[in-house]
């Protein structure tokens, strides 16, 4: 090979570095705007639900909220009813499961009621 064919591979191989380059880029800031998104809508349903079931919330500063807070999550009863919430979310969870599972019955969902050998795997 002579310089110039090693110059023109040489280029061609920068060009799609910095394509790739440009392309992670745009996938990374992508990914950060749908993770805002999702925080945002988050904190928004937060900040909805503590106004809702307390409105007096608003004439709080945020050090009297963080007192008020964590004083009501520290309270056993309320740590009590939390743990129940989680349980039935859980129990929930594992309803729903085995009722997607027993929908899915012989037939109705061919390939993933294949074995990993008729799959070809």
């Amino acid at each position: 090979m002579d310089e110039q064919e090693k110059s023109a591979r040489l280029i061609r191989a920068e060009e799609k570095v910095k394509l790739a380059n440009d392309e992670l880029e745009k996938v990374k800031k992508e990914e950060k705007k749908r993770m805002r998104k999702v925080q945002d809508a988050h904190k928004f349903m937060m900040g909805g639900t503590v106004a809702r079931f307390f409105p007096r919330c608003y004439s709080f500063n945020k050090l009297e909220m963080y007192r008020i807070i964590s004083y009501a999550f520290s309270n056993p009863s309320v740590q009590s009813f939390i743990e129940r919430v989680i349980s039935e979310r859980s129990e929930e969870e594992s309803k729903s499961e085995k009722t997607i599972s027993e929908n899915a019955g012989p037939g109705k969902n061919e390939k993933h009621n294949r074995t990993e050998s008729e799959n070809g795997q």
